[in-house]
């Protein structure tokens, strides 16, 4: 736990267990290996460990630099069904699976991130497949998911991953592939084994030198909520090369993915032999084949890349809109299908639904949104006291007779992170007392709030706009909004602000505050002031010299 394993060597040009292994060999048993880093070893097969039928458990786990002059650069699974949480494979290298080689394994994958490895070699006679990772005669039963390959390499095929015809793959979901790159096919992945299901995953800027810049498909069965863009073929399919079998694409986006044919529907789908049914998706160049309501239209994406560019890491794919005038939104958003969402029950109104990319809430505003990305309803991120800036405690209140709260709502736009709400207004405000009793300052007459009798009143219920005052107006888009509130001086107590979701706030998608629905917005957890503006009484004692007594004099 913790420490480094460097500088072992397994490499011993002989064939016995001793050549696999460079950083850690386990030929029995299934440890628990937690922040550990595995750098610069080498061995024949398993430069930074290698795993003889068991079931170890990594978590956090860092290989890096490691070699093998056979396979798996970073890691070798022989048999077993290891357990990788968390960590990561960078710029391992190796002849197959410069990050991990799986042989007839069933290996878990998640949150793991695959960088610069490299399936590579001199011998232009030998094939270097999957840079990331190569299975052979592995199942993959359990789910990949919220993985990254970005730029991992293969002098033959697979970039990010190589699955043999042997191999299958139940689900990869919410996982990236950028900059990847094939001398041959498959720039991302490469199969001509089974993957049952893709989803709410990112294919961008990967390279293939023949077929496939994204991906070369002889297996794969769905592909829902997935957003292929600004990937190269310098053959055909520059976003997939159907090979061979019947694929399915649901809620997803290609877009400007390019071949020796240019940007048209083939660069994007390129069916070789294999049949292709596409719904509710965005294809560029429009799609002529089966399939029902797809359209090519561009889907505004906050960053795209142009494929040229590719292999490259650059882009943000999160739905943006036009600025114009007038303002386009991303024809993306609010027209996939729910009923094809993954996770989801197949009817229009799913009781869940597996999250996007960004693990983020799937269905918002009612209709699923197409691509990997779902546009989120924006969201109050904290109200807190501002003037003055710190609250105190109950052992020394504020005696200000003014205080001011600081809303911030996070608008919840990944394409536009500075992008803020509008139509605050009184009515999405009501102060609490929990304790004591506050009065609010009005034209024609006071309002007390007591913890003991009437403790929550809304804002717009004060009397006119003495004792209130929010900035900016509500007809303006902001992060941060002010609540100015005044006080009499007879109120002691606590005094919290609270937002009161009716469906009147919305970001720049006109989303709701926390969806569609009233009170899915509330927030009723910010700051509380600690306020005392009763003036002090002083009490004088003083003596009397007629009547011998004291006389008390208060002010």
């Amino acid at each position: 736990d913790g420490f480094t394993i460097t500088g072992g060597n397994a490499n011993q040009g002989v064939t016995c267990s001793n050549n696999n292994g460079g950083g850690i060999l386990i030929l029995n048993g299934s440890p628990k290996l937690s922040d550990l880093t595995i750098s610069n070893n080498s061995a024949v097969n398993g430069g930074g460990m290698y795993n003889d039928s068991n079931n170890p458990k990594l978590s956090g786990v860092k290989f890096t630099s490691n070699t093998a002059t056979n396979d798996g650069g970073g890691m070798y699974n022989n048999g077993g069904s290891p357990s990788l949480s968390g960590g990561s494979f960078t710029g391992n290298n190796a002849v197959n699976g410069g990050g991990i080689y799986n042989n007839n394994c069933s290996p878990t994958i998640s949150n793991v991130t695959f960088s610069s490895n490299n399936a590579t070699d001199n011998d232009p006679a030998t094939d270097n497949n999957g840079g990331g990772i190569y299975n052979e005669q592995s199942t993959i039963s359990a789910t990949i998911s919220s993985v990254t390959f970005k730029s991992n390499i293969a002098d033959s095929n697979g970039g990010g991953i190589f699955n043999d015809a042997s191999s299958s793959i139940t689900a990869i979901k919410r996982t990236k592939f950028q900059g990847n790159s094939a001398t041959l096919e498959g720039g991302g992945i490469y199969t001509t084994g089974t993957i049952t299901e893709i989803s709410n995953s990112l294919f961008s800027g990967n390279k293939a030198n023949t077929n496939g810049g994204a991906i070369f498909d002889s297996g794969i069965g769905t592909l829902s909520q997935v957003t292929i863009s600004g990937n190269l073929a310098n053959g055909n399919g520059g976003g997939i090369y159907n090979d061979t079998g019947t694929l399915i694409v649901d809620n997803s986006i290609l877009w400007q993915n390019r071949d020796t044919g240019g940007v048209d529907e083939s660069a994007q789908i390129h069916p070789n032999s294999g049949t292709t049914n596409i719904h509710f998706s965005i294809v560029e160049g429009g799609w002529s084949g089966t399939g029902n309501d797809n359209l090519n239209s561009n889907p505004l994406f906050d960053t795209a890349i142009a494929p040229a560019a590719a292999p490259t890491i650059a882009g943000n794919f999160n739905l943006a809109y036009d600025a114009g005038p007038p303002i386009t939104l991303s024809p993306a958003i609010d027209s996939g299908d729910n009923k094809l969402v993954p996770g989801g029950d197949g009817t229009s109104n799913p009781p869940t639904a597996d999250d996007d990319l960004d693990g983020k809430t799937r269905i918002v505003k009612d209709i699923v949104d197409r691509g990997a990305y779902e546009i989120q309803a924006p969201f109050v991120d904290s109200i807190t006291c501002s003037n003055p800036n710190s609250c105190d405690n109950a052992g020394s209140p504020h005696n200000n007779t003014t205080v001011v709260f600081e809303v911030t709502f996070d608008g919840a736009t990944q394409a536009s992170p500075d992008k803020g709400v509008k139509g605050v207004e009184a009515n999405d405000f009501e102060l609490t007392v929990t304790e004591g009793s506050i009065t609010i300052l009005g034209d024609t007459s006071n309002t007390t709030i007591s913890a003991t009798g009437t403790d929550t009143v809304a804002l717009d219920a004060l009397d006119t706009l003495t004792g209130y005052l929010i900035s900016p107006d509500g007809n303006t888009e902001a992060t941060t909004y002010t609540v100015t509130i005044n006080l009499d001086d007879t109120s002691e107590g606590k005094l919290r602000l609270d937002v009161v979701d009716d469906d009147d706030i919305t970001n720049e998608y006109n989303i709701p505050l926390g969806n569609t629905g009233n009170n899915t917005g509330d927030f009723n957890s910010g700051e509380v002031y600690y306020i005392d503006t009763i003036p002090p009484t002083v009490t004088i004692l003083q003596e009397n010299d007629n009547l011998g007594v004291n006389d008390e004099e208060t002010s």
